[in-house]
């Protein structure tokens, strides 16, 4: 344990020698020794001190009294008085500072040990008093509850900040009073009063809880609902000394409880209003599910006009959708037992002032500047606009008519369900267009706009098991460009590429709807014809040499003009097995590069023995036909040809 530190000040120094000898003998620090009490004061600023020894009779402008009385001003030290004089007027004055001994001079180390211990103990449990004290104090002047105290004599010792709020009584006003001058409260209609709860507490030393029942009457005339509890302060020998009350301002809980009976009324209602809510949620989150389901914009739109009446059932109501333009929209369904919207099958986007808006429109008729153009209401009753659109595509409208007589919350419920189910629509028809657009990407060539070669290989082995199946025919043509590297080594990939373009093009404008067409390869295309024969493949390649032949494609000021060969077979009577047609198209077209290029073949295998009717016939019909045109060489001119 760390020795005290004990500061000297004493102006004689032989005394103040001996004094620090006989404190340092006794097992004291000494850290400093000063004659003034103006060296007193640099020191317990700057030095941590437990206890001084002061004389009294300083020399200088400060004697030992007057330093005490700047010391305690700063700092919680005790302070010792040194004095050779006992006169009544300087003991007088010492004893205002309070000091925590005083000594006579001479005095030997005895009295000096046990006045500085005595000091040390005193100061010691003056601060825990205080520390305690300023505790308790803290407490209950930080607590939100109003505490009274009052004598056995029934009048007010103290009350904290938070009862002035109460009561109206500050604590100089309410010191000394009488309880019931105070706090004029009732407990039901008896009034409050020192004898009437001593009386409550008699034969309790715990505290009584009084009913919520209490009113009190604060000093500004106000009435107060209060939670009252008093507990009695007892003697050892069970007498009453005085009594705490504690105080709760119950207003807030009583305004709360009115409040939750309106709120229990507001409930019921608003359960009912749940579950309507519930239902048409429920009905959303199964359109939502059906909906991500839905493989094409037709079966989604079909879901939609189901699903909506069921989730609006109260309202009139119509879906529109509009086309790839996003600017005429079209009726897909009405639902209403009396509709009050007149709507003709299509319309323009720009006549609805959400979809222009891109925002949800809640507006009444009787307002020509809130009307919207389509609508055409009997009653001046809200509808509502909500647009079913991303930032950049417009994929419908929903239109719903609110009847009246509908309770307001309906008109905030609708919009926000419209809002929750135009949402779900537009992420679902965004899917459905982006699948598609992926996998029209996935089966299209970048170059040309024709299918690609894996859709080729795909849709041939699907049309020959149908073709199987049902007992039709199936011709392929697979022609390339002849000369096509000398093209590209001419005049460039660009040039090239431009051919290509032009010849799907020419490909796409004559054949059937049901015809389909295929980049193979580099300059290589298949055509799938299903249900042409040998004769009528051959006649459409044919016709596809000769215009393509004729063909002048400008590119950089400059016409090129080039010519295709072309093979032809046709399942079942060139290839029996699904992947020999494609074989035998492709040997065909090798047969007409050799012949000579600009020329149609069609396949016929010699060491084949397939000899089915429609071979024979085929051959009987184009018995005198030359089997392959007559070879042209590739022509790339400037200007006309």
């Amino acid at each position: 344990m760390e020795k005290p530190r004990i500061m000297v000040v004493e102006d004689e120094s032989i005394i103040a020698l001996s004094l620090q000898r006989k404190l340092t003998n006794l097992g004291y620090q000494v850290p400093t020794v000063v004659p003034s009490g103006e060296e007193a004061l640099e020191q317990v600023a700057s030095s941590p001190l437990d206890l001084i020894l002061m004389d009294i009779m300083l020399k200088g402008e400060m004697d030992g009294i007057e330093t005490a009385k700047q010391i305690q001003q700063t700092h919680s030290i005790p302070i010792v008085y040194l004095t050779s004089y006992s006169d009544k007027q300087t003991f007088q004055q010492a004893k205002q500072t309070a000091p925590a001994g005083y000594l006579s001079k001479p005095f030997d180390e005895r009295r000096l040990q046990i006045a500085i211990e005595m000091a040390l103990y005193k100061h010691a449990v003056e601060r825990k008093l205080r520390e305690g004290r300023q505790k308790f104090e803290t407490t209950l002047t930080s607590i939100g509850d109003a505490v009274i105290t009052v004598d056995g004599q029934g009048k007010l010792s103290f009350l904290n900040p938070a009862t002035e709020a109460i009561i109206g009584w500050s604590p100089t006003e309410a010191q000394g009073q009488e309880l019931h001058l105070v706090l004029p409260a009732l407990e039901g209609e008896t009034q409050i009063t020192f004898s009437w709860l001593q009386k409550k507490l008699l034969g309790n030393a715990r505290p009584v809880h009084l009913s919520t029942q209490t009113t009190i009457y604060a000093q500004d005339d106000s009435v107060k609902p209060i939670d009252l509890t008093a507990s009695p302060i007892l003697s050892e020998e069970g007498d009453l000394l005085g009594i705490v009350i504690v105080i709760r301002d119950i207003t807030k809980r009583k305004q709360m409880e009115d409040a939750l009976k309106r709120a229990a009324q507001e409930l019921s209602e608003k359960n009912t209003r749940l579950q309507l809510t519930m239902e048409r949620m429920s009905v959303l989150s199964q359109m939502n599910d059906s909906l991500h389901a839905c493989q094409s914009l037709d079966e989604a739109h079909e879901e939609i006009g189901r699903s909506l009446p069921k989730i609006f059932p109260e309202h009139n109501g119509m879906i529109s959708v509009c086309d790839d333009s996003q600017e005429q929209c079209h009726t897909i369904r009405v639902w209403g037992n009396s509709p009050t919207m007149v709507f003709g099958q299509a319309f323009q986007a720009t006549q609805c002032k959400a979809a222009c808006m891109q925002k949800a429109q809640l507006s009444s008729n009787c307002d020509p500047k809130e009307s919207c153009d389509l609508a055409n209401l009997a009653s001046s009753s809200p509808y509502l606009c909500v647009p079913i659109a991303s930032q950049t595509e417009l994929f419908g409208i929903l239109h719903l008519h609110l009847p009246e007589g509908l309770p307001q919350f309906w008109y905030t419920e609708s919009k926000k369900l419209a809002q929750q189910a135009a949402e779900s629509m537009k992420l679902s028809l965004a899917n459905i267009k982006l699948r598609h657009m992926l996998q029209e990407q996935s089966v299209r060539d970048p170059l040309t706009g024709v299918f690609n070669r894996r859709y080729l290989e795909e849709t041939v082995t699907r049309e020959l098991s149908r073709a199987q199946r049902e007992g039709y025919l199936v011709s392929l043509v697979m022609l390339d460009i002849d000369f096509f590297k000398r093209l590209n080594d001419t005049h460039g990939h660009q040039a090239g590429d431009l051919v290509l373009q032009e010849l799907s093009q020419l490909l796409q404008s004559n054949t059937r709807k049901g015809d389909i067409i295929c980049r193979y390869g580099g300059e290589e295309f298949v055509v799938v014809l299903v249900g042409a024969s040998p004769a009528m493949a051959l006649l459409r390649a044919e016709e596809w040499r000769k215009q393509f032949s004729k063909l002048l494609i400008e590119y950089k000021g400059e016409k090129l003009q080039s010519t295709i060969s072309l093979g032809v077979a046709t399942y079942p009577v060139h290839a029996p097995a699904n992947g020999d047609i494609l074989r035998s198209a492709d040997l065909a077209l090798y047969e007409a590069k050799a012949s000579g290029r600009n020329t149609v073949v069609v396949w016929e295998n010699p060491a084949s023995n397939i000899n089915t009717p429609l071979s024979n016939s085929f051959r009987e019909e184009n018995e005198h036909a030359p089997k392959h045109n007559q070879p042209l060489p590739l022509l790339f001119t400037k200007g006309e040809t």
